[in-house]
């Protein structure tokens, strides 16, 4: 009588030869995709700190429509900045009340507020090339919603964002005075595309 050998019993496998092949290719594949993101990775840095530049011209806005009073932007160094209530711009009394401070941001990665070098096109919204996140420059919204300079006047204005290093990094924020509307530029190398 024959013996019948359970399933579960069988003797085939995978050989020593297969498992090598696979450990190969997902290394390989492995390795393409890490070279990948290491080349991506400036582009990655360049949208993170754009994005926060974005947040916080609408959180500056927001702040000022919500709680009716005059919000600043103020740019301390290359790349931190302060988001400041001013509760009385022009006091009656003389006494001046300090400013609260919201938020106070550091840009992370290394970026600046700054220009790539040899760039000489402006964004799609043409408010100009000029960095206007220079240190000691304030950006001011009103309770109605606007952006104006200090004699009360609407003011465009673009800020551009950086990774010392790193071309693909390069990003432009502009900002439309009288709406405060916030938009966000990645350059390509020879022009400006916007998200």
């Amino acid at each position: 009588m024959p013996t019948i050998r359970p399933s579960w019993t069988s003797e085939s496998g995978y050989t020593l030869i297969e498992v090598m092949v696979v450990l190969c290719v997902s290394a390989i594949l492995g390795g393409m995709a890490m070279f990948q993101v290491a080349a991506a990775r400036p582009a990655f840095q360049g949208d993170g700190a754009m994005r926060v530049v974005m947040a916080e011209l609408n959180y500056a806005r927001d702040v000022a429509v919500s709680q009716r009073r005059y919000v600043e932007i103020e740019f301390v160094t290359e790349n931190r900045l302060r988001v400041l209530r001013i509760d009385d711009l022009a006091p009656e009394d003389g006494v001046e009340v300090p400013p609260a401070v919201l938020q106070d941001l550091t840009l992370e990665n290394g970026a600046t507020f700054a220009m790539l070098d040899g760039v000489a096109l402006d964004t799609p919204d043409g408010f100009g090339l000029d960095n206007g996140a220079e240190p000691d420059a304030v950006l001011r919204f009103t309770s109605d919603g606007m952006m104006v300079n200090d004699a009360g006047e609407p003011r465009n204005a673009s800020l551009f964002v950086l990774v010392p290093g790193a071309p693909k990094s390069f990003r432009a924020v502009t900002v439309l005075g009288t709406t405060a509307r916030v938009r966000g530029y990645r350059w390509h190398g020879d022009a400006w595309a916007g998200l």
